[in-house]
């Protein structure tokens, strides 16, 4: 029997142009550009708690991204001169491990989003819950949200947690992949089957699945395609 040359590795470069469409993966690293995206946040103000008062205070949340590169409170200084704000960020809970410290001094009156960037990236485990701890001894207030927030973020005050939330943001690395191929072509007869394996090695860590799926469709040609973990 005459053997016939799919174009397999034409599907298969199909199926990395779709993982690349759907997830924003590329088959090329780019760690040396990594990109910055929002994770988790409330951001609609209504009410205030003075920090000073009600230590300790803080903001629990629970991470999608394997990363934190920054977060962003929203306080006001009502104090008549310059005041410090150390922000902590704490694992499991306002007593947990702290993971990292930054400070900074917010001028008299001012009021909006302040942001703390930590470089390199702290390392977070998706899914798990992390808090936001603020310390001044000055008149700073931080603001709350009676809005609705995602699942796991909640408001902590003089050390108990509450029902509703701080104002906060958080950032992290989009997540992106190295893709990998065992081969690019195979040669099949009619009703063999070929196994290739395509290997994702995460760069930056995410919660969530990974579709993956074959473009163009080849069903009309004979040619179908099953996705395993094995």
């Amino acid at each position: 029997m005459e053997r016939a040359r799919h174009p397999a590795g034409l599907a298969l470069l199909g199926q990395i142009f779709s993982v690349a469409l759907l997830l924003s993966v590329s088959p090329t690293p780019i760690a040396a550009a990594p990109v910055e995206i929002y994770d988790r946040a409330c951001t609609t103000p209504g009410g205030w708690d003075y920090i000073n008062y009600h230590m300790p205070i803080g903001e629990a949340f629970v991470p999608r991204l394997g990363t934190l590169t920054s977060v962003e409170v929203y306080v006001e200084n009502r104090f008549g001169s310059p005041s410090p704000l150390t922000l902590k960020v704490r694992r499991g809970s306002i007593t947990g491990p702290v993971l990292a410290s930054k400070g900074v001094v917010i001028g008299p009156g001012a009021k909006g989003w302040v942001s703390f960037e930590f470089s390199p990236a702290l390392e977070v485990e998706p899914g798990r819950t992390y808090v936001i701890e603020l310390v001044t001894d000055r008149p700073v207030v931080w603001y709350v949200t009676d809005s609705g927030c995602a699942d796991g973020q909640q408001r902590i005050t003089d050390g108990s947690p509450w029902m509703n939330a701080y104002l906060f943001k958080t950032k992290g690395y989009k997540p992106d992949f190295e893709m990998g191929l065992n081969t690019t072509e195979v040669t099949i007869e009619q009703g063999e089957t070929a196994h290739v394996e395509v290997t994702l090695t995460p760069l930056y860590r995410a919660q969530g699945d990974i579709p993956l799926m074959v473009s163009p469709d080849t069903s009309e040609h004979g040619l179908t395609f099953e996705f395993s973990d094995d």
